[in-house]
C-alpha cells in the first residue's frame, strides 16, 4: 500500500482565498495537474510564492476538496500515478513530497440552484441529493434529476457534488450524459494575482478530453454548471437500476394540454444498467430528450384524420428533434449524432386504447439502436467488453426510447 506524502490542509473562507491558495501553493517552473478528488483538480499551480513554511519546496499535488467522497482513495494513488504518468525535471520522480488539500466545502456562494436568463444555474458544491429533489431541476431538466438519483447511496448523494462528478471526468460518471444532452456549460475561474479574477465558460462536450482528463488549466476552479431551459417537459421515463420503472407525465396535472393545441413539447428518458441494484458503477446509461410535434387527431370514429386541437386530442406525433447520449461506453461524453438523425422525423401513433403502434416504429428503432452501437465502437474501438456492451446498449436504448414514446399517449386522453 502506498504511504501518504506530507499533508498540508487549507480551508479558505471565500472563493478569492481559495483561488489565491491554489495559485500560490507551490513554486517552481513546471506544473502538473490532473482532475481528481470529488470536486476538481489535482494540480501544481503556476509559479508563485510557497504557501508559508509548510509548503516548502519540491513536488506537490493539490486536491480541491468539496464532498470528499473519493478524496482518500485518490490521495493514496498519488505516488503511483505521479511516477507512471508524469516525469519531472528535478528530484526523484517516483514519489511526491507534498499533498495539499484546499477545502472549499464551506463556500456557500458555490451552492444552490436557481433560474437566471433562461438557464438553470447549479453551484459546483450543490449535492446530488439537492439536484435530485430540486423542483426546478425536476421540472426543467428531469433527466438530470433522474441521473442524480442513481448515484451511489443516500450517504454519497448527500455528500458528493455536481462539481466533483464533472471534474473527476470518469467515463462512468452518471451526470455527464444528462448534462451533454442539455448542452450544459461550465463556468471556470482563476486568480491572476493582485485581486484580478479571470473567468471563462466551457461547453461540457468540449470539457472532457479523455478519461479523468479535462481542459481545466492550473489554478482554475469550477464554480457553476449552467443548463439551458428548453421549454415544457411533459413526461419522464426512468428505468432505474433498482429494477423499478417510473413513468411520470405532467399531462394529468395541467390545466391546459399544449399537445392538444398542436404545440411542440419535450419528453425525457433515462436508464442505467449496473452490476447491482444499488451502489453500482454504471455499465451503460442512456439519456434521451425528444422534441415532439402533434400532427393529427384521433381517427377512430370515421377513419379520417382529425385536425390537431379537436376534441380528444392528437394520437399521432413526429419526433422533431432527438438528443441522445450514452454513458460509460465512450472515453468522454458525446452526443450520438448519427442515432439522433435516424430518429428525427420518426412518426408514431397510438391505438384507441392508448397503446403505442410498435409495428409502425419498430424497424426504425432497431436501426437507431444499431447505429448507437456503431457510434460507441467508433469512439471506443473493439475491446474485451464490446460484445457484452453492444447487447446491453441496444437493449437499454430500445427500452428507454419505447418507454419515452409511450408517454405521449397521455396527451390525447386529456
Amino acid at each position: 500500500m502506498n504511504s501518504l506524502a506530507t499533508l498540508s490542509y487549507m480551508k479558505p473562507r471565500s472563493l478569492d482565498e481559495a483561488l489565491d491558495a491554489l495559485r500560490s501553493v507551490a513554486g517552481g517552473d513546471e506544473g502538473y495537474y490532473e482532475e481528481s478528488g470529488d470536486h476538481g483538480t489535482l494540480k501544481e499551480a503556476d509559479s508563485g510564492p510557497s504557501l508559508e513554511a509548510k509548503a516548502g519546496s519540491g513536488r506537490v499535488k493539490v486536491f480541491i476538496h468539496a464532498g470528499g467522497t473519493d478524496l482518500l482513495v485518490k490521495m493514496r494513488q498519488v505516488p503511483r500515478t505521479f511516477s507512471a504518468v508524469h516525469a519531472w525535471s528535478k528530484g526523484d520522480k517516483d514519489s511526491c513530497e507534498r499533498i495539499a488539500v484546499i477545502d472549499i466545502s464551506g463556500l456557500r456562494d458555490l451552492r444552490g440552484i436557481r433560474i437566471r436568463d433562461g438557464k438553470i444555474i447549479i453551484g459546483a458544491l450543490t449535492t446530488h441529493a439537492e439536484i435530485e429533489s430540486s423542483e426546478i431541476v425536476r421540472r426543467h431538466a428531469p433527466v438530470l434529476a433522474a441521473a442524480a438519483s442513481e448515484i451511489g447511496s443516500p450517504q454519497i448523494r448527500n455528500r458528493g457534488t455536481i462539481g466533483g462528478n464533472v471534474c473527476n471526468a470518469s467515463p462512468a460518471a452518471d451526470l455527464l450524459p444528462a448534462l451533454v444532452v442539455y448542452d450544459a456549460m461550465l463556468r471556470l475561474v482563476r486568480s491572476t494575482g493582485s485581486g484580478v479574477i479571470e473567468e471563462r465558460v466551457v461547453p461540457l462536450d468540449g470539457f472532457v478530453r479523455a478519461p479523468f482528463t479535462t481542459v481545466i488549466s492550473p489554478g482554475e476552479i469550477l464554480t457553476s454548471v449552467e443548463v439551458p431551459v428548453r421549454g415544457a417537459f411533459l413526461g419522464l421515463y426512468h428505468a432505474a437500476t433498482l429494477g423499478i420503472t417510473v413513468a411520470k407525465s405532467r399531462f394529468d396535472d395541467m390545466d391546459t394540454n399544449p399537445a392538444a393545441t398542436g404545440e411542440p413539447f419535450w419528453l425525457a428518458g433515462y436508464g442505467k444498467l449496473g452490476r447491482r441494484n444499488a451502489l453500482s458503477i454504471s455499465i451503460a446509461s442512456v439519456a434521451l430528450l425528444l422534441r415532439i410535434v402533434p400532427i393529427a387527431g384521433r381517427t377512430y370514429a370515421t377513419g379520417t384524420p382529425v385536425p390537431v386541437g379537436a376534441t380528444g386530442g392528437p394520437n399521432r406525433f413526429r419526433i422533431d428533434e432527438a438528443r441522445i447520449s450514452i454513458g460509460a461506453v465512450t472515453p468522454r461524453p458525446i452526443r450520438f449524432s448519427k442515432t439522433e438523425e435516424i430518429l428525427s422525423g420518426l412518426v408514431f401513433g397510438f391505438d384507441e386504447d392508448g397503446q403505442l403502434d410498435q409495428a409502425e416504429v419498430s424497424g426504425r428503432i432497431v436501426v437507431a439502436s444499431r447505429a448507437a452501437v456503431d457510434e460507441m465502437i467508433s469512439m471506443s474501438g473493439i475491446r474485451q467488453s464490446t460484445p457484452y456492451k453492444s447487447v446491453a446498449v441496444r437493449g437499454l436504448f430500445e427500452q428507454v426510447l419505447i418507454g419515452t414514446l409511450r408517454l405521449a399517449a397521455n396527451s390525447w386522453r386529456k
